[in-house]
């Protein structure tokens, strides 16, 4: 018997697995926990890391990235407001199944939902991480683990994709990226401490910030300075 390269084998697998998920994806675009129950934020997540690993895009992961957007906020809603619980898990998994597939980053919602994490993750940080679910000061490694890998990938779209990076007309992340802007200037932040940003370019930027559109040549900088701030905060702490 012939020996078979581990990679081919990869790849037969995943582009099998694939197509038995896509015969199953669910009708509001997400996957569950099996072929046939309710979709999840952390299954969807999973498929679509295994449908680009399989080289599948196209509409189907376009509709489990919706599906992404919109479950991403109600699940993480207290239950007697009908969400599944204030779960990092939602966040930290959602995040990264948004960035699976980074050419649709810059597309309605994507990009807005990503930010609206960031702020969730940032008001939720405990001491040393984040916990299994908020309110609890006891912080998960595993939980932490997976909002560092999330934010990593992240800084790592962001960079790649850099000046070039233009989203749609009226995606706004100014919103929720002023806040957490102004608290690394009120707070202090690793970066200031190692230099890496300056505190009074910052103020003054901010000062000149108003809610707005995402403008490539203006804004791209202070999306990587939100996202380093709250890997280094956490990995330091």
């Amino acid at each position: 018997m012939k020996p078979v390269q581990g990679w081919n084998v990869f790849e037969a697998r995943a582009g099998r697995a694939a197509k038995t998920l896509l015969r199953h994806q669910g009708y509001d675009g997400g996957w569950g926990l099996t072929l046939t129950s309710v979709s999840s934020i952390v299954n969807t997540s999973e498929v679509l890391a295994l449908l680009r690993a399989a080289g599948v895009g196209g509409k189907p992961a376009r509709d489990a990235l919706d599906f992404l957007t919109g479950a991403i906020r109600e699940h993480c809603q207290p239950r007697h407001l009908g969400g599944r619980g204030e779960n990092t898990r939602f966040v930290a998994f959602g995040l990264a199944g948004l960035l699976h597939h980074p050419h649709f980053f810059h597309q309605p919602k994507i990009a807005e939902t990503a930010m609206w994490c960031i702020g969730w993750l940032d008001e939720h940080q405990v001491e040393h991480g984040w916990p299994e679910v908020s309110g609890v000061n006891d912080t998960s490694l595993h939980q932490t683990a997976l909002v560092i890998q999330a934010l990593a990938r992240l800084q790592g779209i962001l960079s790649e994709l850099g000046p070039d990076l233009t989203l749609a007309d009226g995606v706004d992340t100014i919103t929720y990226g002023v806040p957490l802007l102004n608290g690394i200037l009120r707070d202090g932040s690793p970066l200031i401490d190692a230099g890496l940003i300056d505190a009074d370019g910052l103020r003054r930027t901010l000062g000149e910030l108003t809610a707005q559109p995402y403008d490539e040549e203006f804004h791209a900088k202070l999306l990587q300075v939100i996202d380093l701030h709250l890997a280094a905060r956490a990995f330091l702490s």
